[in-house]
Order: C-alpha cells, then structure tokens, then sequence
C-alpha cells in the first residue's frame, strides 16, 4: 500500500504528468528536429526512455511502480488511467509529427487482409500490431473513433484507409489494411448478393462502408499485395449469427431476441425463416444449381461464404496480379509459430515483442450431422473455383 504524502510535498508523478503535457504542446508548434535540438541531452533521453518504456509494454504495470515510488495522492486506478492517457496522447503527437514530414511514395504500401466477417480478422490485426509494434490500417472510420482516437487517413492523397493505431509508428513496407469488401450479409434476399460483379466487388473492397458519408481510395493508392485468410464455413457462418443475436440485444430488439436465441435451436429457426422467406427467389435466380441448395439449412450463408471467396480470388490474382498469402485460421491452433512466420515473413515485419497468446474460437461443427456437414461441402465444391476448393477441402470430415 503506497505511504501517505507529506504535507507540502508536491508527488513526483504529478509533475512527470505535466512535464509530459507540457512537452505535448511544445511538440504541436515543432517539428521532430527541432524538438530534439531545443531540449537539453539529459531531459531528451529522459523522454524518450518514458516513451520507447510505454511503447514497449503498454501496460499499466510501469505506471504502477511508478506511482508507488512516488506515493502519489488519490486512488491508484484512476492515477494509471490518468497516466496511461497522457502516454499514449504525448506518443501519438509525436508519430503523427514524424507522419507529417512524410510522402505518400514514404509511406508503407497496403496488403489487404482480406476474410469474411468473423474469420479470425481482429485476432490477425491485433497479433500483426502487437508482435510487430507498428500500427495496422483499416477501410472503417469508427474502428478508430471505438479505441478512443481520432480519425487519421493513412495516406495524405486519399481520405482512406485509416490509420488503426496512430501512437504507433508506420511499418517500414507494407501495413496490414482490413476490409471485408461486399456480399457478406446475414439476413437479405437473393437480388442483393447472388453474381455479385468483380468491379463492384473490388470497389466495394476500397470503399469505407460509412454509412453517412461513404469514401473510396484514390485512384492513386494501389494494394500491392494481399492476405487472404479463410476460416471453417460452419464455425464462419454460426459464428455471423451469434454476432446477429448480439446486434438484436444492444439495439433493444425483444421480439427478436426472443424468436432467435443464441444457441443451436435459435440458429436453425433464424435458418428456417430465412430458407422460406428466400425459397421462390432462389429457385429463379439459381434455377438448376437450386438442386444442389435446396435441402441445406440456411444454403444462402453458405453460398454467400462461398461466393465470396471465389471473388476474393479472382480479384487478387485474374485481376489486380499481386501477391498473395493464402491462410487458414485454424492454423494458428495447429501450427502457431509457422503461422506467424509465414504472415511476418510476406509483410516484411519484425516481430519485436512476445507473441500475445492465441485462444480458438467455439466450433460449431456439431450444429449438423456427418452427412448434413458431407451435403454443405458437396455445395460449396459445386459453387467454388477450383482454387478456393484447394483451400476449403481441409474441413471436409
């Protein structure tokens, strides 16, 4: 337990939290050059050791031996927050100060990861940031703004991607940039999804999917390689739908929540409402490829994963020609290590920290029978290009 301050003793952390702020403020009227040369050696070696000290753990465990060396005032979760927060402001100014004297041709170029919704997507980026120390970039705005942080686009000719982690210094080469690209909708009719058009796709795959004010790249901004990461379709698709019942519970949807409930038997009413409503649209839009649907719960979902796929293919390889790592999200149960050498090694990264731990996901693959799981793979090998086939065999039983 900290002692108790001294009368008229001013707490050291107190004055390290204003000389921090302080130095906040001096750095938004100079550049990084001339900040270094202002201050004396001793106080700039003091800051950069506060500094490279948070960037490496980002924890609160330095800022609380601080405060207990310190025997600082007033409740010591609110001294870490407090601390923290000043950090990450001080640290954040400082990398967009260096990003300000950068060119568009000296920032790292974009790789896609591209994955369907619920693929292993925020476990990548989080793993890619942590373990490399470098930010991530994404197409969506409010990704940022939900972490707490203002919205900074990535490059100063395009109003996207943004920026995920602007405390964080750029990659030297590439940054892993997330987008979901289209035709990943839960609960929609067939017109809106089924033969979805490359070129929309690929637009689709640039765009910032903001609902108020929707944004594309540049046309200068070119992807130059990209991850194309696939998870189990069963375990994909329960998973989008447990992901469903929790929009219906934070937007205060009782009827819903009560018709689908978060379990098995909620999972194959949504499919049965969903298989009915669709039924005659389907039969027309898919006419004698309906044969090989007709008899598989919730058949759309699994076209939609499908199709998305095989578009995801054709962009990156028929169309824009650029490298690709094609991985599996159950590989980094299996094989994390290998895993993680293979993404490192194709983003050009150092991994700098320790890894932060992997836990799997729920499999869901129990929802059906051995022959119900044979019928699923049975139509997407039917929907898929040869090439997603190659990739999505692996979870035959």
């Amino acid at each position: 337990m900290a002692r108790k301050q001294r009368n008229g003793q001013t707490p050291l952390a107190l004055i390290f939290v204003l000389g921090l702020t302080l130095f906040s403020l001096l750095s938004i009227c100079v550049n990084h050059v001339a900040l270094q040369n202002a201050y004396s050696q001793q106080e700039a070696s003091l800051l950069s050791t506060h500094a490279d000290r948070f960037k490496k753990t980002e924890t609160s465990e330095y800022y609380s031996s601080a405060i207990q060396e310190n025997n600082p005032k007033g409740n010591a979760d609110t001294q870490i927050q407090d601390l923290t927060s000043v950090a990450m402001m001080i640290e954040t100014e400082r990398q967009r100060i260096i990003r300000s004297t950068l060119l568009d041709k000296d920032r790292p170029a974009i790789a896609w990861l591209l994955s369907y919704p619920n693929s292993g997507t925020s476990f990548t980026m989080r793993m890619t940031n942590f373990d490399s120390n470098t930010t991530v970039a994404v197409n969506y705005p409010q990704e940022p703004l939900h972490l707490g942080h203002d919205i900074e686009p990535l490059y100063n000719s395009s109003k996207v991607p943004f920026i995920l982690n602007p405390n964080m210094s750029l990659p030297s080469k590439y940054i892993m940039t997330k987008t979901h690209c289209a035709g990943y909708c839960t609960h929609c009719p067939p017109d809106s999804y089924a033969n979805i058009k490359l070129d929309v796709f690929i637009e689709r795959c640039r765009a910032s999917g903001d609902k108020d004010k929707d944004v594309s790249y540049n046309n200068t901004i070119q992807v130059e390689k990209a991850v194309h990461l696939m998870r189990d379709p069963i375990d994909n698709i329960v998973s989008n739908y447990r992901l469903l019942v929790k929009n219906f519970q934070r937007r205060k949807q009782p009827r819903l929540i009560k018709q689908f409930t978060n379990d098995k038997e909620g999972f194959f009413k949504f499919c049965l409402v969903s298989d009915n409503k669709w039924r005659k649209k389907d039969r027309q839009i898919f006419q004698e490829d309906f044969h090989k649907m007709k008899k598989i719960k919730c058949h759309a979902l699994f076209y939609r994963w499908t199709q998305w796929h095989n578009l995801a293919y054709e962009m990156t390889i028929d169309e824009l020609k650029i490298p690709t790592l094609n991985l599996a999200y159950e590989e980094y149960g299996s094989d994390f290590d290998g895993m993680k050498e293979k993404l490192f090694g194709f983003l050009e990264l150092d991994s700098v920290q320790e890894t932060i731990p992997f836990v799997a996901g729920k499999t869901y693959r129990d929802y059906f029978t051995k022959e119900e799981r044979d019928e699923i793979m049975d139509m997407i090998k039917h929907f898929a290009k040869p090439q997603i086939w190659d990739m999505a065999k692996r979870y035959l039983d």
